[in-house]
């Protein structure tokens, strides 16, 4: 394959141009191994872009999922077969600086996600790319609540802050109204009086939104 050829490629996926990615593969198998300059993968890519029929093409042209395609896409009879040869991989990193289980959490995947912490995959351990959050961080960033609960169920520090400006989940939810997550953090010890880097607290950040559920329930908690 040439350089050319792969960035046509990558460029077809982002644009879900699946006839388009048909053709190229055909003409050039060598295609489905591919990778951007970072080392993302077509599949990889494929999951980012939500290009759902341009993944299930993919797989049917028998490429055979990393650990991390399989934790994006949600494939947990292939994280447990990979886990089978060789458990270290829980706790490694993508091209991209992803462990298995922040992709899990960002993508929804409630059954990957709970698998890989049975099976080691801390749940405390931070990216290795410019984000440098943790899985209860990707899972709340996508909305996906029940992960969040899945996470605080298994260790994972409510209170934990994000890398830049000192957020804590409880900041992001009174910032976006989000009385569920509110509950939830709070119930697994979330502190509403942590400040973040502009000395800003959950309480404060309610009240600047006019949030008043929110506010009532920070306000409730007990120094």
């Amino acid at each position: 394959m040439s350089t050319y050829q792969a960035l046509a490629l990558f460029q077809s996926i982002k644009d879900n141009e699946l006839s388009e990615v048909k053709k190229q593969i055909e003409s050039d198998p060598s295609l489905l191994k591919a990778t951007d300059l970072d080392g993302v993968s077509i599949v990889m890519t494929a999951v980012y872009y939500g290009a759902t029929d341009i993944l299930e093409y993919i797989m049917s042209k028998g490429h055979e999922l990393t650990i991390f395609e399989a934790a994006a896409a949600g494939r947990q009879d292939r994280v447990q077969a990979l886990l089978e040869q060789d458990q270290s991989i829980v706790a490694s990193y993508s091209p991209d600086g992803w462990t298995p289980l922040h992709l899990a959490c960002f993508f929804g995947h409630y059954e990957v996600a709970e698998f890989l912490i049975q099976h080691g995959a801390p749940v405390d351990i931070r990216t290795k790319n410019e984000m440098d959050n943790l899985p209860i961080q990707t899972a709340s960033s996508n909305k996906n609540l029940e992960i969040v609960a899945l996470l605080l169920q298994n260790g994972a520090d409510a209170n934990a802050k994000q890398h830049h400006g000192g957020f804590t989940l409880l900041h992001e939810a009174s910032l976006l109204g989000n009385v569920e997550l509110v509950k939830l953090l709070l119930k697994h010890g979330a502190d509403p009086h942590i400040a973040n880097e502009t000395g800003q607290t959950p309480i404060d950040i309610a009240k600047g939104q006019n949030f008043t559920e929110i506010l009532a329930l920070l306000q409730d908690v007990k120094v």
